[in-house]
């Protein structure tokens, strides 16, 4: 752009966001890596029926897609990358190929985020452009009777042009955010975790950056205590072995040496240490799982230690054994709960990719009261302007005008009922017992008993309930919360929902 009037800056400031900089973060990722990586993963399984389909129709739409061009510039060793998870990993070969499915549509839904991004920018430059052509020639054809209120209108629709791109490419980012998350939880399922891709998606996240946060922060506030305390001398006591560990992951972050996969790990040890010191309820829900962080922390820094000691079901683990773990069996869960939505939702007739948007919505943070309002008004369009906004506000814009009348009934329906909900871990239950029949006031009266009694049921009644499906769900049972008490509160909870079905 040649502008000689409109200043970018000042454009910035007022439509509350930057699109610019935005698209740079989204074009920073590099789809073609991904979809290499893919390919030697797709190579190395056994890749046939349903699995090979969904590969071939995630390959196409990278294919549709992609411009040839990549950003990030970390090419990724494809043949280091599939040796790594034969020999350390040891997946299988079933395993493979579904990582290879779930890196193929991470390649594809960044190539289309890039596409689409790109000609947001495009368009905003041009008609920014216009406009400053127009005020060039409405200057000169006025001369010096024509001051800066004459200006306004189109300044203002400058403005808006900047506001537009801006919620444009941020509705395409939280698309994007909700398919890497969900096909990031599905291969870590599987045993990987896709640190090979972390400087090629394209997130604006990077797993060293937020390491590195995270030891400067403890070593604002902590890390001096632990060395003192390290260095005092005396009998060893827990105390001083929980400050040497912490103090052994700083120095892991810290080493331009260390692997970036332990420089992870150390970093997740420190976060927790940090967030189980925050007060309870601070921070907001996990949308998914439905676990307070802190508590979470908490558990995870219990569990952290007891499987480094051993036990009868396992031998001690390294640290970062402990830590990768942990890492599994959050996202097993994580991914069992966001797929059993999706089936739930279809069984209430919505198409796949419909129910698939509305659960990424959802994972994103985004209310179920708020999804119902935006499938039950009037226009549909003018939802997504009061729900969404721009990047800033964070919500996850839905195409509503793609559903059909059926699908919006249901999705307000169902989203009314579970107004109170924010976790998919057992929405996705209770829409599918509404489903088979059960009354609607028993079934979410049910889930609003589940999810309180759940909360206040404490790590020993989640570990118990966790117990019986064996040490992973016994972790996701601490982690999540009481399930014996929220067995309970359920029964309370349906009991009181029923007396509105009568």
């Amino acid at each position: 752009m040649q502008l000689r009037h409109l200043r970018v800056p000042e454009l910035i400031a007022a439509a509350g966001g930057d699109p610019w900089q935005a698209d740079e973060t989204i074009q920073s990722g590099s789809p073609g890596e991904i979809d290499e990586l893919a390919n030697a993963f797709h190579d190395a399984g056994v890749c046939m029926g349903e699995t090979s389909d969904e590969f071939i129709e995630a390959k196409k739409r990278f294919e549709a897609a992609w411009d040839r061009e990549d950003g990030a510039g970390h090419p990724i060793n494809d043949s280091d990358e599939v040796n790594r998870a034969t020999s350390s990993l040891h997946l299988d070969q079933e395993q493979f190929a579904r990582i290879a499915v779930d890196l193929e549509g991470i390649a594809a839904s960044l190539a289309e985020t890039q596409k689409s991004s790109a000609e947001a920018i495009q368009s905003l430059e041009a008609s920014l452009q216009q406009i400053d052509n127009s005020i060039e020639n409405a200057i000169r054809q006025n001369g010096a009777q024509f001051d800066e209120s004459d200006l306004a209108p189109l300044k203002n629709m400058a403005i808006q042009d900047v506001r537009d791109a801006l919620s444009t490419i941020g509705t395409d980012r939280q698309r994007y955010a909700g398919d890497l998350m969900r096909l990031s939880a599905s291969m870590q399922a599987d045993g990987y975790t896709s640190d090979a891709i972390d400087n090629s998606d394209g997130d604006g996240v990077n797993a060293t950056d937020t390491a590195t946060k995270s030891a400067a922060d403890y070593a604002a506030g902590q890390r001096a205590i632990d060395q003192a305390l390290v260095s005092s001398g005396g009998a060893t006591t827990p105390e001083m072995e929980a400050a040497s560990a912490r103090l052994r992951d700083y120095a892991t972050i810290t080493d331009p040496a260390a692997a970036p996969v332990a420089i992870r790990l150390a970093g997740e040890r420190l976060d927790d240490f940090q967030t189980a010191r925050k007060p309870p309820g601070s921070l907001p829900a996990d949308p998914v799982l439905g676990a307070d962080p802190q508590r979470r922390a908490l558990v995870r820094g219990e569990w952290q230690r007891q499987l480094e000691q051993g036990s009868p079901w396992s031998p001690p683990m390294t640290p970062d054994e402990a830590t990768a773990w942990m890492d599994r069996q959050e996202a097993r869960a994580r991914s069992d709960a966001i797929e059993k939505t999706i089936t739930a939702l279809e069984n209430q007739g919505l198409a796949h990719d419909e129910a698939t948007t509305i659960v990424d919505a959802a994972s994103q943070g985004v209310p179920w009261s708020e999804l119902a309002y935006g499938a039950s008004v009037a226009d549909p369009l003018s939802a997504i302007e009061k729900l969404d906004g721009a990047l800033s506000s964070g919500r996850h814009s839905l195409p509503w005008e793609t559903y059909s009348p059926e699908a919006l009934k249901t999705v307000g329906n169902i989203g009314r009922g579970l107004g109170f909900a924010g976790s998919l871990l057992e929405v996705g239950v209770a829409v599918n017992d509404w489903q088979n029949g059960a009354p609607v006031g028993a079934t979410f009266g049910g889930l609003a008993g589940s999810l309180g009694g759940g909360a206040a049921g404490g790590a020993l009644a989640g570990f118990l309930g966790g117990w019986a499906l064996g040490p992973g769900g016994a972790f996701v049972g601490t982690v999540v919360g009481g399930l014996t008490v929220g067995a309970l509160g359920q029964q309370g909870g349906t009991a009181l929902g029923a007396n509105f079905d009568k």
